[in-house]
Protein backbone atom coordinates (compact mmCIF):
# COMPACT_ATOMS: atom_id res chain seq x y z
CA UNK A 1 0.00 0.00 0.00
CA UNK A 2 1.19 3.30 -0.85
CA UNK A 3 1.91 5.64 1.82
CA UNK A 4 -0.62 8.62 -0.18
CA UNK A 5 -3.24 6.49 -0.16
CA UNK A 6 -3.40 5.77 3.80
CA UNK A 7 -4.86 8.44 4.88
CA UNK A 8 -7.71 9.16 3.13
CA UNK A 9 -8.85 12.98 4.87
CA UNK A 10 -9.14 14.59 7.95
CA UNK A 11 -12.39 13.71 9.93
CA UNK A 12 -13.53 17.13 11.83
CA UNK A 13 -16.41 16.86 14.62
CA UNK A 14 -16.72 18.72 17.53
CA UNK A 15 -15.48 16.19 19.76
CA UNK A 16 -12.02 16.52 17.88
CA UNK A 17 -12.08 19.48 17.44
CA UNK A 18 -12.01 19.90 21.16
CA UNK A 19 -9.45 17.09 21.59
CA UNK A 20 -6.95 19.38 19.10
CA UNK A 21 -6.93 21.92 21.97
CA UNK A 22 -5.36 19.67 24.72
CA UNK A 23 -1.58 19.73 26.18
CA UNK A 24 -0.99 17.09 23.22
CA UNK A 25 -3.31 17.52 20.95
CA UNK A 26 -4.97 14.66 18.82
CA UNK A 27 -5.88 14.83 15.00
CA UNK A 28 -8.50 12.39 13.53
CA UNK A 29 -8.42 11.33 10.56
CA UNK A 30 -10.16 8.72 8.11
CA UNK A 31 -7.72 6.11 6.99
CA UNK A 32 -7.50 2.80 4.66
CA UNK A 33 -9.53 -0.14 6.43
CA UNK A 34 -6.18 -2.38 5.85
CA UNK A 35 -3.80 0.21 7.32
CA UNK A 36 -1.98 -0.56 11.06
CA UNK A 37 -0.77 1.91 12.98
CA UNK A 38 2.78 1.32 11.88
CA UNK A 39 1.22 2.89 8.16
CA UNK A 40 -0.45 5.63 9.44
CA UNK A 41 2.53 6.43 11.53
CA UNK A 42 4.81 6.47 9.13
CA UNK A 43 2.22 8.65 6.16
CA UNK A 44 1.60 10.72 8.75
CA UNK A 45 5.19 11.49 9.65
CA UNK A 46 5.73 11.83 5.68
CA UNK A 47 2.82 14.10 4.36
CA UNK A 48 3.00 16.34 8.21
CA UNK A 49 6.59 16.33 9.10
CA UNK A 50 6.03 15.66 12.62
CA UNK A 51 6.58 12.37 13.99
CA UNK A 52 3.35 11.25 16.23
CA UNK A 53 3.66 10.59 20.00
CA UNK A 54 0.35 7.81 19.40
CA UNK A 55 -1.39 6.46 16.99
CA UNK A 56 -5.32 4.71 17.89
CA UNK A 57 -7.58 3.41 15.57
CA UNK A 58 -11.04 2.59 15.75
CA UNK A 59 -13.38 0.51 13.34
CA UNK A 60 -17.02 1.90 13.00
CA UNK A 61 -18.91 -0.72 11.69
CA UNK A 62 -22.09 -0.50 9.74
CA UNK A 63 -25.32 0.21 11.28
CA UNK A 64 -29.10 0.34 10.32
CA UNK A 65 -29.81 4.05 9.16
CA UNK A 66 -33.90 4.80 8.83
CA UNK A 67 -34.45 6.82 5.64
CA UNK A 68 -38.02 7.45 6.46
CA UNK A 69 -39.07 4.62 3.40
CA UNK A 70 -39.90 0.96 3.75
CA UNK A 71 -36.51 0.12 2.60
CA UNK A 72 -34.47 1.07 5.22
CA UNK A 73 -30.26 1.49 4.84
CA UNK A 74 -27.16 0.69 6.37
CA UNK A 75 -24.04 3.36 6.80
CA UNK A 76 -20.35 2.37 5.70
CA UNK A 77 -17.46 0.36 7.62
CA UNK A 78 -14.83 2.87 8.12
CA UNK A 79 -11.82 3.08 9.42
CA UNK A 80 -10.72 6.38 11.83
CA UNK A 81 -6.96 6.81 13.12
CA UNK A 82 -6.39 9.14 16.17
CA UNK A 83 -2.96 10.81 16.05
CA UNK A 84 -1.60 12.25 19.03
CA UNK A 85 1.37 14.72 19.06
CA UNK A 86 4.12 15.65 21.48
CA UNK A 87 3.42 18.60 22.91
CA UNK A 88 3.24 22.27 21.74
CA UNK A 89 3.40 21.48 18.14
CA UNK A 90 -0.04 22.07 16.31
CA UNK A 91 -0.46 21.16 12.32
CA UNK A 92 -0.90 24.37 9.99
CA UNK A 93 -4.75 24.57 8.98
CA UNK A 94 -4.91 23.31 5.41
CA UNK A 95 -8.28 22.52 4.35
CA UNK A 96 -7.06 22.07 0.99
CA UNK A 97 -4.94 18.74 1.56
CA UNK A 98 -1.27 18.87 1.65
CA UNK A 99 0.95 21.57 0.35
CA UNK A 100 3.26 21.09 -2.64
CA UNK A 101 6.15 20.00 -0.46
CA UNK A 102 4.48 17.76 1.64
CA UNK A 103 3.14 16.48 -2.27
CA UNK A 104 6.75 16.33 -3.27
CA UNK A 105 7.80 14.91 -0.08
CA UNK A 106 5.04 12.28 -0.62
CA UNK A 107 6.76 11.49 -4.11
CA UNK A 108 9.85 10.83 -2.41
CA UNK A 109 8.75 8.60 -0.42
CA UNK A 110 6.86 6.31 -3.16
CA UNK A 111 9.96 6.41 -5.38
CA UNK A 112 12.06 5.21 -1.95
CA UNK A 113 9.66 2.36 -1.34
CA UNK A 114 9.51 1.28 -4.91
CA UNK A 115 13.01 0.77 -5.06
CA UNK A 116 13.28 -0.87 -1.55
CA UNK A 117 10.47 -3.16 -2.98
CA UNK A 118 12.73 -4.02 -6.37
CA UNK A 119 16.01 -4.78 -4.18
CA UNK A 120 13.55 -6.93 -2.13
CA UNK A 121 13.04 -8.73 -5.66
CA UNK A 122 16.19 -8.69 -6.81
CA UNK A 123 17.67 -10.18 -3.68
CA UNK A 124 14.93 -13.04 -4.47
CA UNK A 125 15.26 -14.02 -7.62
CA UNK A 126 19.29 -14.42 -6.90
CA UNK A 127 18.55 -16.38 -3.90
CA UNK A 128 16.16 -18.84 -6.39
CA UNK A 129 19.20 -18.59 -8.64
CA UNK A 130 21.58 -19.42 -6.04
CA UNK A 131 19.36 -22.31 -4.82
CA UNK A 132 18.86 -23.60 -8.49
CA UNK A 133 22.47 -23.92 -8.94
CA UNK A 134 23.31 -26.03 -5.91
CA UNK A 135 20.31 -28.12 -6.50
CA UNK A 136 21.79 -29.16 -9.90
CA UNK A 137 25.28 -29.83 -7.99
CA UNK A 138 23.58 -31.96 -6.07
CA UNK A 139 22.53 -34.07 -8.65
Amino acid sequence: MELTQVIIKPYQTEKSAQARGNKNPVYTFLVDKKADKNTISLAFQTIYGHKPLKVSTQVRKPVAVRSGTAHPGVSSLYKLAYVILPAGVKLEANADGPSQEQTAALEQAADLEAKIVEADNTTAEQENEVEGSVEEENK
